[in-house]
């Protein structure tokens, strides 16, 4: 699956909430772009996922524009304000409501297996706000990734919980490796660590 974002646009001007914008993204390929404003890796996570309405431009899959196909395989990764869990909720409980919400079976040992495959185990009954920042991104990566039909992952602003950005490197290697096509949104010196 290859994502292209050709020439998209929210608003205009100097104070447009996503000026033109082209990148693409694919399995195997993963892409970092730098957004260093507050609203904006939000506002180009939704755009790019095929959840906000263009002004400007189009989001391609494999070179056709299929707006409901790329809402149905793309998730975003904990963006601010938008797919961002509370840090006052227990690890277990951001687990089960995910696999609730995506239909998937959300016993107790369902739970602990998704923990366990993101080497979240230890912090099952922790706030989500007590993970490492690198854990964190990893857990609601992984909880995204086993939704049934998500094949590409936006990480939004992952910078922001801390951590060394060549962790957060590692997993999108693993993720990519894995089949899936990721998309970086982050600050200019993450992204530099993740080229």
């Amino acid at each position: 699956m290859r994502i292209t974002a050709d020439e998209i646009a929210i608003g205009s001007g100097i104070a447009a909430a996503l000026p033109p914008t082209s990148f693409s993204f694919a399995d195997g390929e993963p892409m970092s772009v730098a957004v260093d404003t507050a609203d904006r890796p939000t506002v180009l996570a939704l755009a790019t996922t095929g959840r906000m309405r263009l002004d400007r431009g189009r989001m391609l899959v494999d070179g056709r524009v299929q707006a409901s196909e790329l809402r149905r395989a793309s998730a975003i990764v904990d963006a601010p304000s938008v797919a961002e869990p509370s840090d006052a909720v227990s690890t277990r409980h951001v687990v089960h409501e995910e696999l609730v919400i995506s239909g998937q079976p959300n016993s107790r040992g369902d739970v602990d297996a998704l923990l366990d495959r993101a080497g979240a185990l230890d912090y099952a009954d922790a706030p989500l706000g007590a993970l490492p920042g690198a854990l964190r991104i990893r857990l609601l990566a992984e909880s995204a990734a086993s939704r049934p039909g998500v094949r590409a992952l936006v990480l939004t602003s992952p910078e922001r919980h801390g951590g060394d950005p060549r962790d957060l490197a590692g997993l999108v290697a693993e993720l990519s490796d894995r089949g899936f096509a990721v998309l970086t949104l982050t600050s200019a010196v993450a992204a530099r660590a993740l080229s």
